[in-house]
């Protein structure tokens, strides 16, 4: 039954980060969707693939689902719960990496810096 729930929550996840991805389309940028597998390989035993979870890839932005829309850039994570607010903040990311300006942007974004 896990099996369904996984495989149920996973086309959820592809739903949610397809709407960013034609968002983002929009706004002329170009993101790749991305389904991952973990594969384990050994000698005379059968391990089965295991989802990681896809996720959305906009140059250095990797963007994935986890109660909200996670957005990661170098040492810069953000959790956002909409979409339209989720294009915006990666357009942002990707206008002021292309400026030469800091990824950080307001309350949305939680710097992890030593």
């Amino acid at each position: 039954m896990s099996a369904v729930h996984t495989e149920r929550s996973e086309d959820e996840q592809l739903e949610l980060l397809g709407w960013v991805q034609e968002g983002l389309s929009a706004l002329g940028v170009r993101a790749l969707l991305v389904r991952r597998l973990r594969l384990t390989l050994a000698q005379n035993r059968y391990h089965p693939p295991e989802s990681e979870g896809p996720v959305l890839l906009a140059g250095p932005i990797t963007i994935s689902v986890d109660g909200g829309y996670v957005v990661r850039c170098a040492d810069t994570v953000a959790v956002l719960g909409e979409v339209g607010e989720t294009v915006d903040y990666i357009s942002s990311l990707i206008t002021s990496a292309s400026s030469g300006g800091s990824t950080e942007s307001g309350s949305a974004s939680t710097a992890n810096h030593p």
